[in-house]
């Protein structure tokens, strides 16, 4: 059973000086580094479109979605690249809390990533805490 979040669990908001398709790049190959990191689910790349990268926590087995997120990527008129992710979808119980976990940690490693290329980007990581 899946449920929209009103208000997301976990968000994460960025400003940076790394251009928008360097971004791009950057936040894909988090998405592979993390990808492995949890045994019974994986960061899948869904596609992108302009200025948005979709992804989802799969289950490896079934591949079933348990989160879904897009990752949004602007380049603002005084030339820095902001940010915005949030789960959009999300299973209910423990999948989704396993879901919401994954997430978490591909924010915190992308966060860890912007600071790493430019020491002067700022990232806010809103966590609701863990909720299923």
């Amino acid at each position: 059973m899946s449920s929209p979040c009103a208000q997301p669990a976990a968000a994460l908001r960025a400003q940076t000086c790394i251009a928008p398709d360097r971004m791009a790049h950057l936040a894909r190959d988090v998405s592979e580094h993390v990808r492995g990191g949890f045994p019974g689910t994986y960061i899948h790349f869904d596609g992108a479109a302009p200025g948005q990268l979709s992804f989802s926590v799969r289950t490896r087995f079934a591949r079933a979605t348990l989160v879904a997120f897009a990752l949004d990527i602007t380049r603002s008129p005084d030339g820095f690249t902001s940010l915005q992710s949030s789960v959009h979808h999300r299973v209910s119980g423990a999948g989704g809390a396993l879901g919401l976990e994954l997430y978490r940690r591909y924010a915190r490693e992308l966060a860890s990533t912007l600071a790493r290329f430019d020491p002067l980007s700022t990232a806010l990581i809103l966590d609701r805490g863990h909720t299923a």
